[in-house]
């Protein structure tokens, strides 16, 4: 890619209006890491105190026409001066994330949680989350190191990369954690899934209800044999009996 400009928007009321408009000129192949993108910004038309959008837009892939454009834009974010750290040279104290957890809740919808050993010396402390997907930046939450957490909604199909920086983007390698959330079976896809087992599962114990009702029908309609015993006939005193008295 390649840099065009960096918009800068004022936060107004309910609206945001244009405040700058700056050419940016930039090569991603003479970049050390083309993932990180490092801006440097003249505040002399900045308040402090005013809440402000960054809008950086992009050429994807060295075009140099509407196709290409690749628009970025942070959160609203208030100008706060730097705060310097009093601590005593080559201490160890300062803020960093330990862990880092994302979660697709539903379609399009992602919680973000992390657990920060905060520095008690640094009131300041700003943990910024960012979401890509496919190396373009969808989203982007600055939090208070004491809440580290945020619910995300809208975001595209993943899968997603997911970081949290501490402090400002871009990132600084030692204070950023990223991880990788692959997209999960929808819940319709769940819900259809689950519909055809219960359909699958009624027509298995319907058959096999049929096949035992069959086999018992045909058990009860087999022809019986009966067998039939006719009394045996007495033998009858065949000896002939001669007359006891002839006359």
């Amino acid at each position: 890619y390649s840099c065009d400009a960096l918009f800068v928007y004022e936060e107004l009321g309910v609206h945001e209006v244009l405040l700058e408009s700056n050419p940016l000129k930039c090569d991603s192949s003479q970049l050390v890491d083309p993932k990180t993108l490092a801006l440097a910004l003249s505040a002399s038309d900045l308040q402090l105190g005013h809440r402000y959008r960054y809008c950086v837009v992009l050429l994807e892939g060295g075009g140099n026409d509407e196709s290409a454009l690749v628009l970025g834009c942070s959160e609203i974010i208030p100008l706060l001066p730097t705060v310097k750290s009093n601590s005593l040279p080559g201490s160890k104290s300062g803020s960093y994330i330990t862990s880092l957890d994302a979660n697709l809740t539903d379609l399009g919808t992602m919680t973000v949680s992390a657990e920060i050993w905060k520095d008690q010396t640094d009131p300041h402390c700003l943990l910024t989350v960012t979401v890509f997907v496919t190396g373009t930046l969808v989203a982007q939450r600055h939090l208070n190191c004491s809440l580290p957490w945020t619910l995300i909604h809208g975001l595209p199909q993943g899968p997603y990369q997911v970081c949290a920086t501490l402090g400002d983007f871009p990132p600084t390698e030692s204070k950023t954690k990223c991880l990788t959330v692959t997209q999960p079976l929808g819940a319709h896809a769940n819900t259809t899934l689950n519909l055809v087992l219960i359909i699958l599962l009624f027509l298995l114990s319907t058959v096999l209800i049929l096949a035992v009702y069959h086999a018992i029908r045909k058990i009860l309609k087999r022809p019986k044999n009966h067998q039939c015993f006719l009394p045996v006939a007495q033998t009858e005193d065949q000896h002939a009996r001669w007359p006891e008295n002839l006359s």
